[in-house]
């Protein structure tokens, strides 16, 4: 990698709700390349995955409260950005990279994902396109240990060019299994959720029932 310092990182997800299986590999990777900044974007509706359970600002202030916790240990600057909250309508990560392309012409744009979301990458929306605007980075996940074999050849051959693979902490938690402990009426603990984002759920009352 090349000038790897002046790469904007870029890592979006529901964050419904944010834990530290979102922070904790992701500013590790930021640190490990150096990056010039880390931006945790929140999705409206993913193409992918059910729509969230709770309201785009619920999310965001989680999310800035995580970031809180994280700030002072982390070398580049973080932010939320809001771009496709505030677009509205289905999250196309090629659409996204576009906009930030128009936006910044002359900086580079780096994409963190996880490995088993490389794995399915060549489903994505106009996938060939994305990796024309920026460069991915990819963490590794529980259950999905780096194997290039595993890969489609067409990304395999961008291995190194500008798809990355990078060693980062594996944190064995989902926001799946923090709302369903909440749903159960119990309170996952702060080693899963940062207890900031935990305050903040038991005062708003988030997940404790079925439907909102």
């Amino acid at each position: 990698m090349n000038s790897v310092k002046q790469f904007e990182l870029y890592y979006g997800g529901t964050f419904d709700p944010v834990h530290w299986g979102h922070l904790t590999p992701v500013l590790a990777l930021a640190e490990s390349v150096k990056a010039k900044s880390l931006h945790f974007m929140p999705c409206y509706i993913p193409p992918h995955k059910e729509p969230a359970r709770v309201t785009s600002q619920h999310r965001s202030s989680m999310l800035e409260l995580a970031l809180s916790e994280i700030k002072p240990t982390a070398s580049m600057p973080l932010a939320i950005e809001t771009y496709e909250l505030n677009k509205g309508g289905a999250s196309y990560t090629v659409d996204t990279l576009e906009h930030f392309k128009r936006l910044k012409p002359d900086s580079k744009l780096g994409l963190v994902i996880g490995m088993d979301s490389l794995l399915s990458f060549t489903t994505w929306f106009n996938w060939q396109q994305i990796l024309d605007l920026c460069h991915l980075f990819v963490m590794q996940r529980p259950g999905y240990r780096f194997n290039s074999n595993e890969l489609d050849a067409r990304l395999k051959c961008r291995l190194d060019d500008n798809i990355h693979l990078v060693e980062t902490p594996e944190v064995d938690v989902s926001s799946t299994h923090v709302r369903q402990l909440l749903l159960l009426g119990k309170t996952p603990t702060e080693d899963e959720v940062p207890r900031v984002v935990l305050e903040y759920i038991e005062r708003c009352k988030l997940y404790r029932s079925p439907r909102l």
